[in-house]
């Protein structure tokens, strides 16, 4: 794909991965602490401004190769965070966390990246980009030109609602780094990759 012609040259050799990706759950919890400190002599911290982009498909197109094999929690999982993240750690701070949410026929290859060029949007140094995806995952090989990041010769894929559909991929590890690397560029911005798989 394009994305990965664009990133061929960017990612380093000795490490295949820009973005944090880290299991769940208690690692991701602890990592939604992030906390800044005051400006107040008395060091108090504050939240951070917290974007999260959830992907949860239960049900797959019904001509992909996993239309037969559906999921119980994914979505589920998706609102569990959620719920979360508003009532235990950004109730008294709404303004300060940012949901948006792609499930089952919305979570098509093209709506997912759509979604992560327009949803992480802010000028806020301060803020975190968290993209959560609860699904099906799969192992895609590597062309030959990028064994030299992915020398085990295969990358993690997600699988996006009407991915193995016709011409139609599985959205690539390295094409979520470079898409990573396009919204924050020229910031300090972390992004953190979650899967639920």
């Amino acid at each position: 794909t394009n994305i990965i012609k664009n990133y061929k040259d960017q990612i380093s050799e000795s490490n295949s991965s820009d973005a944090i990706s880290i299991p769940l759950p208690e690692e991701i919890l602890k990592s939604l602490h992030l906390l800044d400190a005051g400006d107040n002599d008395d060091e108090t911290t504050q939240l951070r401004e917290l974007y999260v982009l959830m992907v949860g498909i239960n049900e797959y197109h019904p001509e992909s190769i996993l239309g037969n094999r559906p999921l119980k929690t994914s979505i589920n999982n998706c609102r569990l965070l959620e719920d979360y993240l508003k009532k235990e750690i950004y109730q008294d701070h709404p303004n300060k966390l940012h949901i948006q949410s792609l499930f089952n026929t919305e979570a098509t290859r093209e709506n997912v990246i759509r979604a992560i060029r327009g949803f992480y949007n802010t000028e806020n140094e301060k803020a975190t980009f968290v993209f959560f995806f609860s699904g099906h995952t799969g192992d895609a090989d590597v062309p030959s030109e990028l064994l030299y990041a992915y020398p085990k010769g295969w990358m993690k894929s997600y699988l996006c609602y009407d991915s193995r559909v016709g011409d139609t991929t599985d959205l690539y590890d390295i094409e979520l780094n470079y898409l990573a690397k396009e919204v924050t560029e020229n910031t300090n911005i972390p992004f953190i990759s979650l899967m639920d798989t």
